[in-house]
């Protein structure tokens, strides 16, 4: 009989009620936990109700995949069924106000499978599409499909393997209905104790901390949106992830807010160990000078978090080192879930950053780097359009063994500004040259003439609507453009050319050198 080999998680909420977690000393999350403000439903359910649809089901005719099948009851949309889509607002305000250290826990998949129960590999526990789910493809008819996006507070899934189920949910602390999230630590957060398995049959675990505000959607026939959630993360704090070093997956944590503004205010964020030498392993490959080993122009990174707005603002200011691992769009995060359609199910993905969408790095005495790794989407790590970095940090540096950097999608915000007090040593970042109309925005509050950019895949052996291209571990394509690959709500007028109004990029070095 086969059995389930995911790692099941506990959880501490309110819902509409304010939760607070004070601790004159350290506090620490020893295993998986969601604690978090849930807010209440915003809808009821209803039959045939669009935003609310049954769960996909396989090629065994049913949502999961355990042959023993003692959770199926609780997902199947029947009458023990448990499973629905939460739209939640008005959540409570969450508080953890710590004396010592704050430090969470992370999870990620298994490299191998061998001696691993049911060959299981389990998942990666930060990844917001555990909590995020959608739907959407802008077919009409039988076929169609309304676009929205909400809460999974917890369920079970299909697992990779086709053998198991999923435990899967959201885990760290936040605002999932809507409030604002205040963290403030007097000592450092993160890893704060490296843990370390020479066993790729055994998950990697960190204590990586996920702070997340949560928020929701729901696209009218009309193109006009009705969001609920959202708030605003406080983040002050010591040094986050001390004892960091490089993470594959999104084990370093994850700052996560689909809807407000993001403030982190701390002495360092990770750490960037400058490399000297003479050797090309050791210096940019944007260096075209000879080789000066007094002279550092890359460094290795670590510790750096991944930073996943919506329709947000983060801002995130250090006295020390800044580092940030990847900036992702949480419309396009790896789906722990699917749409059933009448000849099978797929999987889909839409972006919900909008024009308003920022990020701003200020480091006041460090080095800093906006990218050290990221599943690239697009030959290419996609970025919001608008990203900046005022002219204090010591040294923007190289930490990726490669020419290219960010690609920043097109936006008549756009505006890429970066400064260094010292050297500038950097990459290459890209400004897609797609006019305005092929801007893959949602339809954000009070602008009905954004229009959305979506794509759907269908799941091998199951019903495929376009073309687009599935990239690794399923963090989908942002540019996905051009019929059948994509569907478009367009603005009812004429959008200006491109190249109007926008403003340049600009990077300075004041009393450095500027590689590129």
């Amino acid at each position: 009989m086969a059995s389930g080999g995911s790692t099941r998680f506990s959880v501490v909420r309110t819902g509409a009620a304010d939760l607070e977690l004070l601790a004159a000393g350290n506090l620490s999350m020893e295993s998986l936990f969601g604690v978090y403000t849930a807010g209440s439903s915003s809808t009821g359910t209803s039959a045939n109700d669009p935003y609310n649809l049954k769960r996909a089901v396989g090629s065994n005719g049913k949502v999961l995949s355990n042959a023993a099948g003692g959770n199926e009851k609780l997902v199947d949309g029947g009458t023990e069924s448990l499973y629905r889509a939460w739209y939640p607002n008005g959540g409570g305000n969450l508080l953890l106000k710590v004396g010592g250290n704050l430090s969470g826990n992370a999870l990620s998949a298994a490299s191998v499978r061998v001696g691993r129960p049911v060959n299981d590999l389990d998942h990666d526990s930060v990844n917001v599409g555990n909590w995020l789910w959608r739907q959407g493809n802008g077919l009409t008819g039988s076929q169609a499909q309304a676009t929205a996006w909400w809460i999974n507070f917890g369920s079970y899934a299909a697992g990779i393997t086709g053998k198991t189920d999923q435990m899967v949910g959201f885990t760290g602390f936040g605002t999932l209905g809507g409030g604002n999230l205040n963290v403030d630590v007097d000592g450092n957060a993160g890893v704060l104790t490296a843990v370390r398995s020479s066993d790729n049959a055994v998950n990697a675990r960190s204590q990586g901390l996920v702070l997340a505000v949560g928020s929701t959607g729901r696209v009218a026939a009309d193109g006009s949106v009705q969001l609920t959630g959202g708030g605003d993360l406080n983040l002050r704090v010591g040094v986050v992830n001390p004892a960091a070093g490089y993470a594959i997956d999104q084990l370093n944590g994850a700052l996560v807010d689909l809807r407000g503004h993001v403030q982190l205010t701390g002495g360092a964020l990770g750490s960037l160990t400058l490399r000297y030498g003479n050797q090309n392993r050791e210096q940019s490959p944007s260096e075209v000078r000879a080789y000066d080993p007094l002279r550092s122009t890359s460094a290795l990174p670590g510790g750096g978090m991944s930073l996943l707005p919506g329709d947000a603002t983060f801002s995130l200011a250090t006295r020390g080192d800044l580092v940030v691992q990847e900036v992702a769009d949480p419309g396009r995060a790896p789906q722990m879930n699917a749409s059933g359609f009448a000849n099978g199910f797929a999987q889909n993905w839409f972006s919900l950053w909008t024009d308003r969408t920022a990020v701003d790095l200020f480091s006041a005495g460090g080095n800093l780097t906006p990218l050290t790794q990221t599943l690239e989407t697009d030959m290419a790590a996609v970025y919001p359009a608008t990203l900046r970095s005022p002219p204090v940090a010591a040294c923007i540096t190289d930490v990726r063994r490669r020419r290219t950097g960010p690609t920043y999608p097109p936006s008549k915000r756009w505006c890429w500004r970066r400064r260094a007090m010292g050297n500038w040593n950097c990459w290459q970042g890209i400004r897609s040259t797609g006019g305005p109309d092929r801007q893959p925005l949602r339809c954000g509050p009070g602008q009905p003439g954004n229009h959305l950019e979506a794509g759907f895949h269908g799941v091998p052996g199951g019903w495929a609507a376009c073309r687009g291209q599935r990239q690794r571990v399923q963090r989908w394509q942002r540019g996905a453009l051009g019929a059948p690959s994509a569907v478009r709500l367009r603005r009812q007028h004429r959008q200006p050319g491109v190249g109007d109004d926008l403003e340049p990029a600009r990077f300075y070095a004041l009393s450095g050198d500027l590689l590129g």
